[in-house]
């Protein structure tokens, strides 16, 4: 009688870690791109992210990693380094949402992350920096502009 019992304990723990555990899958990207303002590009930039995409049937998938920018704002000198964490939003296009510390701000802003499915693509804008965004792509035959607005879904204004 154990016996047959057997194959059904498997597939119920099975599916137990299809649905409930997720899968990582590393995420290393490191691209050029540039800074945007009002339109136009104003200096090159470089983007890194480095983490996990975390892949979950019953919960969705989340990104945990941390996102690096060199030059950030308007001093060349100046880079930013954060974590981006939390839940990746989207279907086709995907961005996450988070909080980050603003010392010209002297509070915490909301940032996006938007970024494809292989993060070839990223574009980063928050509320600090209303005026600027920043784009990274691989591919350097590209438009930082038009990467930005297909990455946003529409026209940026920034």
């Amino acid at each position: 009688m154990n016996k047959r019992l057997l194959p059904v304990g498997c597939v119920i723990l099975t599916l137990i870690l299809v649905l409930f555990v997720p899968f990582p899958a590393r995420v290393n990207a490191t691209l050029s791109g540039a800074r945007i303002k009002r339109g136009a590009a104003v200096n090159d930039i470089s983007m890194t992210l480095k983490g996990w995409r975390l892949r979950s049937v019953l919960r969705g998938d989340r990104l945990s990693a941390t996102l690096s920018i060199a030059p950030f704002g308007a001093d060349s000198k100046q880079s930013l380094t954060l974590p981006a964490k939390g839940a990746i939003l989207g279907r086709t296009g995907y961005r996450i949402v988070f909080d980050r510390y603003s010392s010209s701000q002297n509070g915490y802003v909301v940032a996006t992350l938007y970024f494809t499915g292989d993060f070839s693509q990223m574009l980063y804008c928050d509320e600090a920096d209303g005026e600027s965004a920043y784009v990274a792509y691989s591919g350097g035959n590209a438009d930082a502009q038009e990467v930005a607005d297909a990455l946003r879904g529409g026209d940026l204004k920034v």
